[in-house]
């Protein structure tokens, strides 16, 4: 019996509104989960969400590591991929940054929160409309919109 390969790929320094050039890190996870969707069918859907463990020992994956390979692109919102085969099991965006993990006396690992499109859809901040603007500079006593 053959186990199934996956693929753990990410495009560092994109947004999630860009063309993403992926990068295969497959290597270098330790661990991953992921889950979306719902619970039963009387609950609300959730943002999808995963974490990465990712080995970290030469500090390919530290913001703060002038020297390395992905400096200044190891922001938040950068495009990640969990793949077997040619179907995609989780799209998702880095959530908050790349937490440093060091575990005395040699292994050090970078943990990665991601989030699907439904959780940056949700943390966008909508532009105000010109009407709503206007209306407000009168500042009203209340406002139903």
């Amino acid at each position: 019996m053959t186990f199934p390969t996956f693929t753990v790929e990410f495009s560092p320094g994109e947004d999630p509104y860009d063309t993403a050039s992926w990068v295969d890190i497959s290597l270098k996870v330790k661990s991953a989960q992921w889950g979306w969707g719902r619970e039963n069918e009387l609950t609300k859907f959730r943002t999808g969400t995963a974490s990465l463990l990712l080995y970290n020992d030469d500090r390919l994956f530290d913001p703060q590591h002038a020297a390395g390979t992905y400096f200044g692109l190891l922001v938040p919102r950068v495009p990640f991929r969990i793949r077997q085969g040619s179907s995609d099991l989780f799209y998702g965006f880095v959530e908050d940054g790349w937490e440093q993990v060091y575990e005395p006396p040699e292994n050090a690992y970078c943990r990665v929160r991601l989030v699907d499109l439904l959780g940056v859809i949700a943390a966008e901040v909508l532009p105000q409309s010109p009407f709503e603007v206007e209306v407000l500079a009168d500042t009203p006593k209340a406002y139903w919109r």
